[in-house]
Order: C-alpha cells, then structure tokens, then sequence
C-alpha cells in the first residue's frame, strides 16, 4: 500500500516526517509533499522530472501554492502513484487537488489537526463540507475533538477515525534528564535555580493569552511573586504589537522574566520542559497541543484553561489542574504554595503519558487507519 500525506507548514515538517519514518517501518510504504516548499520525502521515488524543474522555476512559495489551487492536474502525474492521498491540515487550496484525486480513483483521506476545523469560519466551514462529502475518511485526534466536529457536522460521524501524532520529543526529554542535571540545564537556558519556574504558553500567537495569564499572576500576594520566575516561549506566530504589549505588562509586574523569541533546537525544547516548575495553558482553542503532553511527561505542575477539549487525559488518568479564568490566580497560588505535594502527584504522569502518546504505541492506531481504507 502507497501513502502520501500532503502538507503545508514548514514548522510541520518534522512531525510528518517522523510520522512518516515510523510508518515506514511496518508494512506500509508513506511519502510526504509540503505544497508550499515542494519539499518531496520518499524512500523509493525522486520527485517527476517536470516538477523538479516547475519547483525551481515557481521560486516563491505562493506561485507553489497557487499550482496546487488551481492547477493540480500538474502534479497529476505524482498523484496517481498512490492508493491513499492524505490531507493534513485542512485548506482552501485543497478543494482543487480533491477533485483531481477522486477522478483518479484513489482513496483521499483527511487529518485534522484543530486549528484548521476551530478557527476556521462559519462560510469557508460550509464549503469544506462539500468536501467532507466525496472524501473516504476523515482523522481527528481526540473524542473531545470528534464531539465538536459532529456537533457542526452532523452526518459524518460513519467517517470518522480517531489517532493521533505520536511524540518524538519524549526520547529526548529522557536523553537529556539523563546526561544533565537541573542546574545545568538551567544554567544553559539562563534560568535562575533558585526559583519556580513558571513557563507561560508556548509560541507568541494572541490565542495563548499571555496578557490575561499575566493578569492572573499580577494578584499574587507580593511574597509569592519574589518566589517565581516567569518563562515565555514566543518562538513563532508573535507579532511586535503583541511582544510589546507582552513586555510593557512584564515590567510592571516588578517578577524576574525571560522571554524566547530566537528559534529553539530540539534539545533546548526539551531542557525547557525540564526546567519548568509549573506550565499554564490557557490558550483559546486547543487540540492536545504537544507541548502540553511534553510538560506533563516532564513531570511538571500543568494549568489548562477548562474549556480546552483535554478530556482523554482525565480518562488516562493524568494528573493536572483545570480552570477558569477566574480562578487562575488561585490555582497559580495552589502550584507555588503546594509544590512539592503536588508535584509529587505530577509524578504519575510520565508513564501515563508514554501510554498515550509515544511512537510505539500511536503508531498502530495509523497503521489500523489507513489499512481498514483498501
């Protein structure tokens, strides 16, 4: 069985790829084609000759794209390689590419991954369904996230199926927790060992809601404040308005802060997650966001805004606090002045994780998927 998974973000290349590697090793053959860069993964074909010279010649990403809208009949020859065609990352720029596929004949499968169904409007929603309708499968992450799907789309519920992304980033945590210890890795980040870290979001988009966490942690009693420091990873999806507004609150607040916005290697990632105390999550749409299943596996005091859909995780098991707006304060407060009984209750965390989310384990549920296709 021949596979390929179209994408578009370069920030998602590694996850696919990966996705890929692991698929590999079974019985299924799986390549990947990001549409923005023509960046063509695969262990057993180069990329048609005319499309490696069409990819040199549309120099810029938009003209890459633009061929995917609306010419994709000249990836037809690419196309037609494959039993399964597999969407990630739902666009307008795919409408175009589906009908192609389905006149070839193949099996087209979609993959959510949150944003692209919870942000996307109400009118770009209702020609998506039409869409929903000629393909064979639709993928999405979470029962949580399959409610919200049904609740708008009501007769899709016999094509749905639920996997999700493994994550790579377990090993490495464990690599580094095993190499280093907390002050080293602390000292690397520029992090103080002598306070609570409390690490705020994770990228420097306004849906993470840096300005209201920092609101929250502005209501500590003054004693509490001097025992934390504040971490903001904005590596990616931060404009200067928001790193301004972000910036004029921290100073006010008179708390020690560092704020990330140089890209990050895959092991500082990790010694981030290593050298958080307590992590917040509050953004408003979410859908088993990575970087939160890595806190957790890290073993840290995790804070998510209640109405994030991270239902599986209660199901599992893991251990973390769930609020409100409202009463984030109080839960802050809680993680500081509770640490080490509730970091102690964290500790269960990092085998229910590994039961949930690595590669070993997720693998088959995409195996199972794509089989139960042909």
């Amino acid at each position: 069985m021949k596979i390929l998974i179209l994408h578009q973000f370069v920030n998602h290349n590694t996850l696919v790829n990966t996705l890929c590697k692991k698929l590999n090793a079974t019985e299924l053959k799986v390549d990947s084609f990001n549409i923005s860069t023509w960046e063509y993964v695969s262990s057993g074909c180069d990329l048609p000759f005319f499309l490696r010279v069409l990819k040199v010649l549309l120099f810029d990403y938009r003209l890459k794209l633009l061929v995917v809208q609306k010419a994709p009949f000249l990836l037809n020859g690419m196309l037609r390689k494959y039993d399964i065609v597999d969407i990630h990352f739902f666009g307008t720029f795919y409408y175009n590419t589906i009908d192609l596929l389905k006149k070839l004949g193949g099996k087209v499968k979609i993959t959510i991954w949150g944003s692209d169904f919870y942000r996307a409007s109400d009118i770009i929603k209702e020609k998506q369904r039409d869409y929903y309708k000629k393909i064979d499968c639709i993928q999405i992450g979470t029962d949580a996230m399959k409610d919200d799907f049904v609740a708008y789309y009501k007769d899709f519920d016999d094509k749905i199926q639920l996997a999700h992304f493994g994550i790579t980033q377990f090993d490495l945590i464990d690599k580094i927790a095993g190499a280093e210890n907390i002050e080293d890795i602390k000292f690397k980040l520029k992090l103080p060992i002598d306070k609570r870290v409390v690490t705020c979001g994770y990228n420097g988009s306004a849906g993470q809601q840096h300005l209201a966490i920092l609101d929250a942690v502005l209501k500590l009693d003054n004693a509490l404040k001097e025992e934390i420091f504040l971490l903001l990873p904005m590596t990616y999806g931060v404009t200067e308005e928001i790193l301004d507004k972000v910036r004029d609150q921290l100073n006010v607040s008179g708390i020690e802060y560092l704020i990330l916005t140089e890209d990050l290697t895959s092991e500082d990632v990790s010694r981030l997650r290593l050298a958080t105390d307590i992590a917040i999550n509050i953004q408003i749409t979410d859908a088993f966001s990575a970087s939160i299943q890595e806190h957790l596996y890290a073993q840290n005091i995790v804070i998510v805004g209640e109405w994030l859909p991270y239902n599986k995780l209660e199901e599992n098991g893991v251990y973390y606090f769930k609020s409100s707006l409202d009463n984030l304060t109080l839960h802050i407060e809680e993680a500081i002045t509770n640490y080490a009984v509730i970091k102690e209750n964290s500790l269960v965390n990092k085998e229910k994780m590994h039961q949930l989310s690595s590669w070993d384990v997720v693998t088959r549920d995409w195996v199972n998927l794509y089989s139960s296709l042909v």
